[in-house]
């Protein structure tokens, strides 16, 4: 049985990328019925020119498995334009658009992104002043890949001299509580080669860029369960050792305060390491061969990716979360990316948030460092870095 789902506003906001003469207004503001007209009129042929442009640019991508994305992806467009439903075949094309145009995920080198890289063509203009100053680099080279026995645990990025800020959730992968009767919030790590790596591509590292973790400050009260509960607070912060060699910790990256920094519709970018997807499913079997087309959108798991997107929701705007320290977001993530840092592409692009989950096609969530500031103890002690 095939199913059908309508292409909704947000997602087709998202899944185009428009030039200015598209624009129908001068305030530079994109509506879905705007999209829609574009595309019937001429948008979809420049959109599929593009969306061909860039997976030619995928040397992964088979022939066949491009020409199925094709398809997918003019389904999809054709039944945006025209506001007709979706089949769930069709799907991934929106998900691929989304992901190769307004959502893209971009592999970091040396420490860094390529602004000229075609994926960030939406959003070269909001980075460059990031990346003029090195702020970006910074920001970037401060986020590492928490290991297990150099197995894939999550993601961490430096707030302090020697201090990681992760997730509980992240955390429960690589320690066990002190004891069954002992504190909720007592760890131990379950052996030493617990490490945190900050080069793009730990799998591939030399060791230079990796760090032993060694203490478990503290972390929240309650354990986190596979389906993510926003009422708890899905956070732990971690101590290093000094690196062997003379070797320095990337820089702390700084924690906000302000909670205006995580306002909706904010510019933030995602940093962290994503790892292998679920299945995606069709009728309810695993879609095999699409597994395999969207797996090539990252060419490489376990490494480090930069993903620029949206606040979507304020920390007090989602309902169910009293404590008021969770937010929306749109940029593009996957299992793996649990611990990243949210920076804001404003100021001096500190933290504004510490991402620990996500619903597939329809938001992913932080926690707000602002609202984190005066509530969560072990984030008040001597060495966390605030901003």
């Amino acid at each position: 049985m095939t199913h059908f789902m309508n292409v909704d506003d947000y997602e087709l906001t998202l899944a185009i990328v428009l030039t200015q003469d598209a624009l129908e207004s001068n305030n530079n503001v994109l509506t879905a019925d705007q999209a829609r007209r574009y595309l019937r009129h001429g948008g979809t042929n420049q959109q599929m020119q593009r969306l061909e442009t860039l997976l030619k640019l995928q040397p992964e991508i088979s022939s066949s498995s491009f020409q199925k994305l094709v398809n997918a992806a003019q389904e999809a467009l054709s039944c945006a334009a025209n506001n007709q439903k979706l089949s769930e075949a069709g799907k991934f094309g929106l998900e691929a658009l989304v992901r190769l145009n307004g959502r893209p995920a971009v592999a970091t080198k040396n420490g860094n992104v390529d602004l000229e890289d075609p994926l960030l063509a939406s959003w070269k203009e909001r980075l460059t002043p990031f990346a003029l100053d090195g702020t970006l680099a910074k920001r970037i080279r401060s986020v590492g890949r928490i290991d297990r026995a150099g197995k894939h645990a999550g993601t961490g990025f430096v707030v302090g001299s020697d201090l990681i800020l992760t997730n509980r959730h992240v955390l429960q992968a690589v320690a066990s509580p002190m004891s069954s009767n002992g504190p909720p919030d007592r760890f131990e790590l379950d052996d030493l080669d617990i490490s945190i790596d900050f080069s793009d591509c730990p799998d591939d590292s030399n060791g230079s860029d990796r760090f032993r973790v060694v203490e478990v400050v503290g972390t929240g009260s309650d354990p986190i369960p596979v389906v993510a509960n926003h009422r708890l607070l899905d956070a732990a912060l971690l101590r290093v050792e000094p690196h062997l060699s003379s070797q320095s910790l990337p820089a702390p990256i700084g924690l906000l305060k302000a909670p205006s920094e995580s306002a909706k519709n904010r510019s933030i970018a995602l940093v962290g390491y994503p790892g292998r997807p679920k299945q995606p499913m069709l009728g309810g079997k695993p879609d095999l061969e699409m597994i395999e087309i969207l797996s090539k959108l990252y060419p490489q798991y376990g490494r480090r990716y930069f993903s620029p997107g949206t606040v979507m929701s304020a920390a007090s705007g989602i309902p169910g979360t009293e404590n008021f320290w969770t937010f929306n977001h749109d940029a593009t993530s996957l299992p793996g990316n649990s611990g990243s840092s949210v920076i804001a592409l404003s100021g001096d692009a500190r933290a504004i948030g510490l991402h620990y989950a996500g619903t597939a096609r329809h938001a992913n969530y932080a926690h707000a460092t602002a609202q984190l500031a005066n509530s969560v103890d072990f984030l008040k002690t001597g060495g966390v870095v605030w901003a």
